[in-house]
């Protein structure tokens, strides 16, 4: 399910606007079309993973907000998917899945998980699998919902 946003329509039609890349730089993605706001050297961008939420996920991990990896595979994975012609819930689904937590940083956050047994309560094999696009038992987020990046 998308959480809700009057600009939707206006991001979805940039998105599609973007050239299919197997990686964007940051001048293709740090625009005015898609910064929300800024303060000094501070910048908010929009990323599409953050729109979908698992309402049946039975464990949530919060991150602080998003970084620039994150945000670099959640275009590419969304841009990808419009192309093709999925609805904007299903290229932010597709985001989402690709971009939560990627990285070193999701590699440290299952190895942490692992060590105190989460798996166990949860009937999978290994933390990782929590992870995987099938399984529904994992919602990630942030507590700032966008990336914030320093100029």
């Amino acid at each position: 399910m998308l959480m809700d946003s009057i600009q939707h329509k206006h991001l979805i039609e940039i998105m599609k606007s973007l050239p299919l890349k197997q990686r964007y730089s940051k001048a293709d993605l740090l625009i005015n079309d898609l910064k929300l706001g800024e303060a000094g050297n501070v910048e908010m961008y929009y990323s599409p993973h953050n729109e979908y939420i698992n309402f049946s996920a039975k464990v949530m991990l919060v991150g602080i907000t998003p970084g620039w990896q994150q945000m670099e595979i959640a275009f590419r994975t969304a841009v990808q998917a419009l192309k093709r012609h999925a609805t904007y819930e299903t290229a932010c689904q597709e985001a989402k899945f690709a971009a939560r937590m990627a990285g070193v940083m999701r590699t440290n956050v299952i190895q942490m998980l692992q060590e105190i047994g989460l798996h166990q309560f949860f009937n999978v094999p290994h933390v990782s699998k929590l992870f995987d696009p099938e399984c529904t038992l994992l919602h990630t987020t942030s507590l700032i919902r966008y990336p914030i990046l320093v100029k």
